[in-house]
C-alpha cells in the first residue's frame, strides 16, 4: 500500500503540473552489524537540467582486524573516496599476571589514534588475569593507529621457607616485578601485597610483603624484575631474547647461568630470575615481551651424585627444562610451550577475546610438552567500510 500511495502521489505532481520535493538518497541500516547498502550523494552535473540521483552503489563490509605484531602501526586508507568517519570497535586485554603469589604484573595493552591514547587495557597485577576493556570510536582517511599489546607476567615461585618473584611483562606500560623472600616462607598476611602490579596508563609498582626484597617498578614499556636472592636489581650476564643456565655436580656445585634479573622490554624476554647458591635451586619466570607470555619458573633439586646435570634453556617459544639432579639419565625433561599473541584463534563479529593457553600434543618420548606460563595480551576491532583492508 506504501508503494501505491507513493506513485499516486508522483502521478498526482505529473498532472497538476507542480514541483515536488523528494527526500535525499536512502541508506538503509539494520539494527545489526550486519552489511548494509549505502548509496553515495549524487553527483551534481554543471550545466545538466536533466541531473538526479546517482547510479553508483557499493555495499559496506563488515570487517575485523587484529595487529599482527606487538606494536604496530598503520594508516587509515578506505579507498573509493569514501568520505565518512568510520566507527571502530575494539575490546582488548592486557597480560595477566603470573602466576603464584610472587608473580610478576603483566604490560598493557593500548590503542592510540594519531599518538593519543583511545584505550588502555591494564594488565594484570600477579596470579590475576588482566580485565577486558571495550568501546569505540572513529576514524577517517589519513589518521594514524598504533596498536601496542602487552607481555605476560612471569611466574613467581612459592616453596618452603623461599619465595622468588617473576618478571614484569612488557607492555604500553610494563607490569612490576613480583617481591621475593629468602629467610622464610610467604603467609597469606603477604598476598597480595607482594605480587607484582599490572601496568595501565603508567608502569605497574613492585610487589613487597614485611621483610620481603622488593620487586622493581615497570619503566615506561619495559618490565620490573624480582630481585632475589640478594635484594639488588642489578644485571648479571649478556642481555639475549634466549637465556640458558646449566648446573652440574662433580666433586663440587659447577654453577653457570647466561643472563639475570634482565627486565622484558618491547623487543626481548625477560630472563630467568634466580640462584643457585644450594643444591635447591629456585627461578622466577622471565617476564614477556610484547605480544608474548611470561615464562614458567623453575626449580632443581640436587641430589648430589656424581656428574648430576641439570639445564634449562628459555625463549618466547617455550622453557626447556631437563632435570637430572635426582641421578636420573635422560628423565625429567619438559617442554613448557608459551603463548603468543599471533597464534590466538581468529575473533569473530561477537569480538570476543580468544586468548588461551598454547595447544601442544605429545609422542612417546620426551621432553614432555606443556602449555604453560601466562598468556599476553589481545586486541580485536571491527569496523565497516566499502572495502576491508584499511588499515596499511
Amino acid at each position: 500500500m506504501k508503494l501505491q500511495r507513493t506513485l499516486l502521489q508522483a502521478f498526482g505532481c505529473v498532472a497538476a503540473a507542480t514541483t515536488c520535493t523528494w527526500a535525499g538518497p536512502i541508506v538503509v541500516t539494520p539494527g545489526s552489524l550486519s552489511s548494509y547498502v549505502y548509496y553515495p550523494p549524487a553527483a551534481v552535473s554543471g550545466g545538466s537540467a536533466s541531473g538526479g540521483a546517482g547510479e553508483e552503489v557499493s555495499t559496506l563490509q563488515r570487517c575485523l582486524w587484529t595487529p599482527s605484531q606487538g606494536d604496530q602501526t598503520v594508516t587509515v586508507n578506505p579507498g573509493y573516496d569514501y568520505q565518512k568517519d568510520i566507527t571502530v570497535y575494539y575490546r582488548l586485554a592486557g597480560g595477566n599476571g603470573g602466576s603464584g603469589y610472587t608473580g610478576g604484573g603483566g604490560g598493557s595493552s593500548a590503542i592510540l589514534q594519531n599518538g593519543a591514547r583511545v584505550a588502555v587495557g591494564r594488565g594484570g597485577d600477579g596470579n590475576a588475569r588482566a580485565s577486558e576493556v571495550s568501546g569505540v570510536f572513529k576514524v577517517k582517511a589519513g589518521d594514524t593507529l598504533r596498536f601496542v599489546t602487552g607481555g605476560g607476567g612471569g611466574d613467581g615461585l612459592v616453596a618452603s621457607g623461599v619465595a622468588v618473584g617473576g618478571g614484569g611483562g612488557a607492555g604500553f606500560a610494563g607490569g612490576g616485578g613480583g617481591g621475593s623472600l629468602s629467610s622464610r616462607s610467604a603467609t597469606a598476611s603477604d598476598y597480595p601485597g607482594i605480587a607484582g602490579k599490572g601496568g595501565g596508563d603508567s608502569p605497574g609498582a613492585g610487589g613487597y610483603a614485611s621483610g620481603s626484597m622488593a620487586g622493581t617498578a615497570g619503566i615506561n614499556m619495559q618490565g620490573g624484575v624480582g630481585t632475589y636472592p640478594d635484594g639488588s636489581s642489578a644485571p648479571y650476564g649478556t642481555q639475549a631474547d634466549t637465556y640458558n643456565g646449566s648446573l652440574n655436580y662433580y666433586s663440587d656445585l659447577y654453577k653457570y647461568f647466561s643472563g639475570l634479573k634482565f627486565p622484558a622490554t618491547a623487543t626481548m624476554m625477560g630472563a630467568p630470575i634466580g640462584s643457585a647458591e644450594s643444591n635447591f635451586t629456585n627461578f622466577g619466570g622471565g617476564g614477556g615481551k610484547l605480544a608474548s607470555g611470561g615464562a614458567v619458573s623453575i626449580q632443581f633439586n640436587f641430589a648430589y651424585c656424581q656428574n648430576a646435570t641439570s639445564s634449562f634453556t628459555t625463549s618466547r617459544d617455550n622453557v626447556n627444562v631437563s632435570d637430572n639432579g635426582q641421578c636420573y639419565s635422560n628423565f625429567n625433561r619438559y617442554n613448557y610451550v608459551l603463548a603468543k599473541s599471533e597464534q590466538f584463534p581468529q575473533v569473530t563479529s561477537d569480538l570476543a577475546l580468544t586468548r588461551k593457553p598454547a595447544e601442544v600434543s605429545n609422542g612417546t618420548y620426551q621432553p614432555i610438552n606443556v602449555a604453560g606460563g601466562s598468556l599476553p595480551g589481545q586486541i580485536a576491532t571491527m569496523y565497516q567500510a566499502p572495502v576491508c583492508g584499511i588499515f596499511k
